[in-house]
């Protein structure tokens, strides 16, 4: 069990004796403060040098200070604030943001730089083949068909295609024919 200092009974001490415990105290205190700002330039020496290393030339540049963040007597999330530019619009989904004096973007699934678009394609595949198709063979037969896409992986573009098109049966997963 750890004992459990005693402190200086100030009541024995004398006036003098008090001056030199304080003169102590502040002998100590000023030689930590020097320490800390010899160590508080080293750091920023440190950090010069990390920031030169990394390209950034100097220390805590491109670092951010974390906000502290003051709610409420009740806190919670703050509501969201309007970026300049920007007006709140009516549709379907409610909060949504669409920049000022933008019309509305273009429409899910039509090309917007001529040629045909994927509903076409798709759907001039699926007559053309007769019976059902996989996601696949149709992503491939859009492709080979002349449809051009610089995705990865159109073969998601064309699921999500297929999945909204009123013409399309699907006759189990994956497996697609046209009505």
């Amino acid at each position: 069990m750890a004992r459990k200092k005693r402190k200086a009974r100030t009541d024995s001490l004398s006036l003098r004796d008090i001056e030199r415990l304080l003169e102590v105290r502040q002998a100590e205190f000023d030689s930590l403060q020097e320490r800390r700002e010899e160590l508080a330039a080293e750091l920023e020496d440190v950090e010069a040098r990390i920031g030169a290393l990394e390209g950034g030339g100097g220390g805590r540049r491109g670092r951010r200070k974390k906000k502290k963040v003051t709610r409420g007597k009740r806190g919670g999330r703050k509501g969201k604030k309007r970026k300049a530019g920007r007006k709140k619009v009516r549709g379907k989904k409610k909060g949504r943001w669409k920049k000022a004096g933008k019309k509305g973007g273009r429409k899910a699934g039509r090309r917007q730089r001529g040629g045909q678009n994927v509903e076409d394609a798709i759907e001039a595949l699926l007559r053309k083949a007769g019976g059902p198709l996989t996601l696949g063979e149709i992503a491939q037969g859009v492709v080979d068909g002349g449809y051009k896409t610089r995705s990865q992986r159109f073969s998601v573009i064309v699921n999500q295609r297929l999945a909204k098109m009123p013409g399309v049966k699907r006759v189990k997963r994956g497996v697609y024919r046209w009505k």
